[in-house]
């Protein structure tokens, strides 16, 4: 006799038969040379941040800030692995579709990959998620973060201050943020988050919390930000704000939603509300730097490119717009 149960047994076993079979694809596509670097990137102690493979079939890994070419991969296996992923993520690649952005199934890497005739050749670059947390008293004793810069973003996470993390890319913005929310979760337990991302990478610690997905397309970074405000949050996360998400970011920080963490690319604190306001200057042609100057309240600068290495350059009050300036505090 066949029952419900049986039934529903089987469905299961069949589809863990299919992302088995699937994985086993993905893995042949992707070659040794990826496949041993996304599988070290799941290990303790774990280096590798990037994995990127160029038009001239060239695979490159980074490590502790460094490139190194670590092999080669052909077009048509990358061509196919692209493909697979998509398949994977229910959706195509093609001449008209040429792009993806996604996550990597099993390794749950962030996927950027192109294909002709948007590249020469199929080409991909890989983000692995950090599997350790570096809290900010991390940062302290690993010299990255100095005690007075940790004792004012505590205090503004205390006075559910918005902040904005700034870098460049590969700069850490993303870890450095994920410090930011452990220190939330410290000193504000209680809080209810809404977090918003287009791929998952930040790392939530409280326990009231709730993730949007922008999808692309179909579901924007600015369709779920206003989707956020629905859904009762005290604060708004956003991942990386890159285009006119920036408004309604500034509007729902400047209208009561306070406490929230942003990240956007900017080599320094000033930089980064011009980036805002360029973002915001997408969805709006009315100026916003008022609002910007209200709603940002605190601006972490993070640099990989000093001398010392990974270093926080700048921690920044943010005072208020005159003089056709944002006015800024530094904190020594």
């Amino acid at each position: 006799m066949i029952t419900a149960g049986t039934m529903e047994g089987t469905s299961r076993q069949n589809e863990l038969e299919h992302q088995r079979r699937l994985n086993a694809k993905l893995r042949e596509e992707f070659g040794p040379v990826v496949v041993e670097l996304l599988d070290e990137s799941t290990q303790p102690g774990n280096r590798v941040t990037d994995i990127v493979l160029n038009a001239d079939g060239q695979v490159h890994v980074k490590r502790s800030g460094q490139y190194k070419l670590a092999g080669m991969l052909d077009s048509r296996r990358a061509k196919s692995a692209i493909a697979t992923v998509a398949t994977m993520r229910d959706t195509v690649v093609t001449e008209s579709q040429p792009q993806l952005h996604t996550k990597l199934p099993f390794w749950g890497a962030r996927f950027a990959a192109a294909i002709p005739p948007m590249a020469a050749a199929p080409i991909f670059s890989i983000r692995i998620k950090s599997l350790h947390l570096i809290t900010l008293a991390e940062y302290v004793a690993q010299g990255v973060l100095s005690a007075s810069h940790r004792d004012a973003i505590e205090t503004a996470i205390l006075g559910r201050k918005n902040i904005l993390v700034v870098g460049e890319t590969g700069s850490g913005k993303t870890t450095f943020a994920n410090a930011v929310m452990d220190g939330i979760a410290r000193l504000r337990p209680n809080a209810r988050l809404v977090v918003i991302e287009d791929t998952p990478e930040l790392q939530v610690k409280v326990v009231n919390y709730v993730s949007l997905f922008a999808t692309g397309l179909e579901v924007t970074m600015q369709d779920c930000l206003i989707a956020s405000l629905r859904h009762d949050p005290d604060s708004i996360v956003v991942g990386e704000v890159r285009g006119g998400e920036a408004l309604v970011m500034v509007s729902a920080w400047g209208t009561g939603h306070n406490g929230g963490v942003a990240t956007c690319h900017a080599k320094d604190a000033y930089e980064g509300l011009v980036r805002i306001e360029r973002c915001a200057a997408i969805a709006t042609a009315v100026s916003q730097h008022a609002a910007i100057a209200s709603a940002v309240n605190l601006v972490v600068a993070i640099s990989n490119e000093l001398p010392e290495g990974r270093k926080v350059r700048e921690v920044a009050r943010v005072l208020g717009y005159e003089n056709g300036r944002y006015q800024l505090e530094l904190v020594s």
